[in-house]
């Protein structure tokens, strides 16, 4: 698929602008940030009145905001723009390639120490100030565009990327991959191990149709000699080779038919990652999913009957992966 543009939204001090500059460097599109619209703003006319941003950005009027949004849509109605923005969802339709942007809070800090705008601020009021604020602006984009939508959801997004993990170049290769397939890049496939292998026989071919999709880094999960191989090497070389499978994907695919603590532990780190989550559930008599998965909201869950109604699903989500659990 060819995109019209990106837009780059996340928590505030992730690094969205850098970014956003950085691809359109590479890109050779332009870039508009509507985040520097408000910062130079509040440094012309506020900053030295000694008002923060965060109670400057807080006085910006709704219409104030819906008018800067209706401009920027404008701006990517014309084709190779690359902007920073918070609320993506102003321009949909527009065939716009999404990127929702995160990092560590300890990222956030050391960026918020740098950018001088919190002198005098201890690291605990710091992370106070920050979390009021995206507060802020979740409500903010509520009042914009209805109750149910949250700029932090991923499923409003193709791709999530944690800048506390990874640099801007690695960011910008992987945008760029994603963008040029039209797919997510890298798949983990997470299923029972430990746990039990009732449903083994269903793993290779789940994760063949997957391989349609991305690179899929878990094959040897689906091996039937798994524990064998696994019990070559340590608990501690198992933990931290799957954790950074985990970091280095874009979409976690779990079959949890059979409950496993591990896949419920690889679920929950992914989903604190910011990662998407596809869950795959074999329907059964005797034994429900946990409401844990399917009163999640920000799961994507696939209930089948038999591998090809499992497969037609998986299709149907990855062609549209916004919507909701099938």
């Amino acid at each position: 698929m060819e995109y019209n543009g990106v837009i780059i939204s996340g928590y505030p001090l992730c690094g969205k602008s850098t970014l956003a500059r950085e691809l359109g460097k590479t890109l050779n599109w332009r870039v508009h940030s509507v985040g520097d619209i408000f910062k130079n703003e509040w440094k012309r006319f506020h900053q030295k009145n000694n008002i923060s941003f965060e109670d400057y950005w807080k006085s910006v009027s709704i219409e104030d905001n819906r008018k800067v949004d209706k401009e920027t849509r404008k701006k990517f109605e014309e084709k190779n723009l690359v902007g920073d923005f918070r609320y993506a969802v102003s321009c949909k339709g527009l065939n716009i390639f999404t990127v929702f942007v995160t990092a560590n809070s300890d990222v956030q800090i050391e960026r918020a120490i740098k950018s001088g705008r919190y002198d005098g601020k201890s690291i605990d009021e710091i992370k106070k100030i920050l979390n009021e604020r995206i507060e802020y602006e979740t409500q903010v984009g509520k009042q914009l565009y209805g109750k149910d939508y949250d700029f932090k959801d991923p499923k409003n997004y193709n791709l999530i990327i944690n800048l506390g993990e990874l640099n801007n170049e690695k960011a910008v290769n992987l945008i760029k991959t994603s963008m040029a397939n039209g797919k997510l890049s890298k798949i983990y496939f997470a299923c029972s191990i430990a746990g039990g292998r009732d449903f083994e026989h269903l793993y290779p071919e789940i994760i063949n149709h997957l391989k349609k999709h991305g690179e899929v880094l878990t094959e040897i999960f689906s091996h039937k000699k798994i524990l064998e191989m696994d019990s070559q090497i340590s608990d501690v070389e198992i933990f931290d080779r799957d954790i950074e499978w985990i970091n280095e994907s874009q979409l976690i695919a779990a079959e949890v038919s059979q409950p496993s603590l591990g896949v419920g532990f690889e679920i929950g780190t992914a989903l604190s990652k910011g990662k998407k989550v596809l869950c795959l559930y074999k329907n059964q008599q005797n034994r429900n999913l946990s409401a844990m998965i399917s009163g999640n909201k920000n799961i994507y869950i696939i209930r089948y009957d038999d591998l090809e109604e499992a497969k037609q699903k998986i299709d149907k989500f990855f062609n549209n992966p916004k919507t909701n659990s099938s």
